[in-house]
């Protein structure tokens, strides 16, 4: 019998196919092949990954159905033209004022975009066990679940499903089967328990057959997946939510580095972290908060310093070392 070594571990076991599509979209992503830009012809391709031309058409296949590129008979194949949307998280991290709609879907409008949320479910349910210990639930406690999916420009890009403590959303609105005015931090603000840290987890994985169909996913791109936890005054937790965002889309965020407040809130940045100060110049969590979002591909975090205008009660001190982390956007 004989064991593997290293190297055997390490080859790329992938069908030549998949490798090829897998450079091909590399260089689309990093803008090496740019909008509108034709691929290689199937001759180079052919030379370049000496590959059958059956292979490269099964390659430039899988990039068409992730929609980086479009073929017609005939004409070369092209990367297809891409709108960045630029989002800045400062802007709408805060719940909205009241009588206005939830940030989220008013800052997309103002890039030219269509942003919609759907309403897929609201439910008492018994949580994953991940969403419980976030909650301090005890073993087979209930929670309240509203699930939803964000669109832009009628495509899909998230889904979320947010969970609550009951003793928290029993008799309020949250409770009821329709989207909330301002969303929900804004109802927990005026109930008095404002969003005030949260800390995320975040993992890239295979989509479940619910994020496939509900995101209308090409192909077998992977998607990401947040859990996130908002605490409120006292370390209380107020949510725990799972965004499962879809990487197909080309929404991207553009947070601001500086707090206005004080500089001194910013350690040096670390792995899977998103670091910040929870103040702006209207006060905790205001339109002006300063983030600071590093790499975070990895499920684990690392201590935040810790802010000099945040009171301890305002800094839960999380588990195992997690980040303390402001949410990135609010998108319920």
């Amino acid at each position: 019998m004989t064991v593997p070594g290293y190297e055997a571990e390490a080859a790329d076991r992938r069908s030549l196919h998949e490798r090829i599509a897998a450079d091909l979209r590399d260089e689309i992503m990093s803008g090496d092949l740019a909008p509108g830009a034709k691929l290689p012809s199937t001759v180079q391709l052919k030379a370049r990954f000496d590959a059958s031309n059956a292979t490269v058409q099964k390659a430039l296949q899988l990039l068409k159905d992730e929609r980086l590129v479009i073929g017609r008979p005939g004409a070369a194949v092209t990367v297809r033209e891409r709108r960045q949307r630029t989002m800045r998280p400062a802007a709408y991290m805060a719940p909205a004022a009241a009588g206005e709609p939830y940030r989220w879907l008013s800052e997309a409008g103002k890039h030219g975009t269509e942003a919609r949320s759907e309403l897929l479910d609201v439910a008492e349910v018994v949580p994953p066990a991940d969403i419980a210990a976030a909650l301090n639930l005890a073993q087979g406690g209930t929670a309240l679940l509203r699930s939803q999916v964000l669109t832009v420009d009628g495509e899909p890009v998230e889904l979320v499903k947010s969970y609550y403590p009951l003793e928290l959303a029993r008799g309020t609105a949250m409770t009821e089967r329709r989207r909330i005015k301002g969303g929900t931090p804004r109802l927990l603000a005026d109930l008095g328990f404002p969003p005030l840290l949260s800390v995320d987890k975040v993992s890239a994985r295979v989509p479940t057959q619910e994020e496939y169909q509900v995101l209308r996913l090409p192909g077998s791109l992977p998607v990401l997946r947040t859990l996130r936890v908002v605490y409120s005054k006292d370390d209380r937790p107020i949510e725990a939510r799972r965004p499962v965002i879809s990487t197909s889309c080309s929404t991207s965020s553009r947070p601001t580095r500086t707090c206005p407040r004080s500089p001194e809130c910013f350690a040096p940045p670390a792995a899977a972290a998103v670091r910040g100060c929870a103040h702006g110049p209207a006060g905790p969590l205001g339109s002006g908060a300063g983030v600071w979002p590093t790499a975070a591909s990895s499920s684990s975090g690392s201590s935040l310093s810790a802010c000099p205008r945040v009171s301890p009660s305002q800094r839960p001190e999380g588990r195992s070392g997690q980040a303390r982390m402001l949410p990135v956007s609010w998108l319920r």
